[in-house]
């Protein structure tokens, strides 16, 4: 921990979670043998980022504007720690026991979707959910929890954020060539009529669909021709208006990166079963309306 990052950790965590939070750190270096050490870092992140803000102080860490709470008892990180890993190791168990005798091996790799690090018609399927359009949830605000205890400097991660699909973040001299071109001609309606209402605003969805794009056409390419790509999208709404985050990936899928649309189909979400449960009658501000329901998007390479 640097004298950078002590008041972030101050401000976020009680003195005795920081206490066994280290301690926890220190013991998957020192005993954690190299191929399980990925393991048991995936499990000390997973203590940090959950809904109820687990040894942290935060409250509503999963939702775009976490809360620090004073009262709050933060749960004894040690044995979340094991309870997370036997959990895990219990779900491995499972996995097992479906694979077959003989299991093909595995390749975590590290990449950004619009420059993917895999060669043309090396994949069969793609099963990806992207971002919300506009970074309607702010992913960095939960992340930073974890990533800074992991080594992340937090001095960096306003420009980590930066680097995300779809970032508000928005200079006009920073875009790339891709990112300023053209949309297909339903989707330029979309980014049109939010210019009317908010010219900014518009220039961040443009240049999400056109990230968007890049991602698609990354996706076509890594595809064999038969292959089949599935996104899982949430809708998104910019100063009161659906954007059609569904409708716009669909059409970007098809006129710029060549995919055959199988289709898009609407899923009810079941609210008790995910990481931001929204009230069951639809009321509370903004994104705890829209959470209702997901688009499956069903795409296809041609032969």
């Amino acid at each position: 921990m640097t004298s950078k990052a002590a008041p972030f950790f101050d401000y976020w965590f009680a003195p005795r979670a920081q206490c066994e939070l280290m301690a926890l750190l220190r013991a998957i270096e020192a005993h954690a043998a190299p191929d399980q050490r990925d393991f048991f870092t995936l499990a000390f992140s997973a203590i940090i980022i959950t809904k109820s803000g687990g040894v942290s102080m935060a409250r509503d860490l999963a939702h775009t504007r976490p809360h620090r709470v004073m009262d709050k008892r933060p749960r004894d990180a040690v044995n979340h720690f094991r309870r997370r890993v036997t959990q895990n190791l219990l779900s491995l168990g499972e996995l097992d026991a479906r694979r077959p005798r003989r299991p093909a091996p595995v390749d975590v790799l590290r990449g950004d979707a619009r420059a993917l690090p895999l060669a043309d018609g090396f994949v069969d399927l793609i099963v990806t959910s992207p971002p919300y359009a506009a970074n309607a949830i702010d992913y960095m605000r939960a992340h930073k929890f974890s990533l800074a205890w992991l080594g992340q400097p937090v001095g960096e991660l306003a420009a980590l954020r930066g680097q995300y699909v779809g970032g508000e973040r928005l200079r006009e001299a920073a875009l790339t060539p891709a990112q300023r071109g053209p949309l297909p001609p339903a989707v330029q309606d979309v980014v049109a009529r939010l210019r009317a209402v908010d010219a900014r605003k518009a220039r961040v969805l443009h240049k999400y669909y056109s990230e968007m794009g890049a991602v698609l056409c990354e996706m076509y390419r890594a595809l064999r021709p038969g292959g089949v790509a599935v996104l899982v999208v949430g809708t998104s709404t910019m100063r009161g208006m659906d954007v059609e985050t569904p409708r716009c990936l669909a059409e970007i899928a098809q006129a710029s990166a060549g995919f055959e649309l199988v289709d898009v189909a609407a899923r009810a979400l079941d609210r008790n079963r995910r990481m931001m449960p929204a009230r069951a009658d639809g009321r509370g501000a903004g994104i705890e309306r829209r959470m209702h329901q997901e688009h499956v998007i069903g795409l296809c390479r041609p032969c």
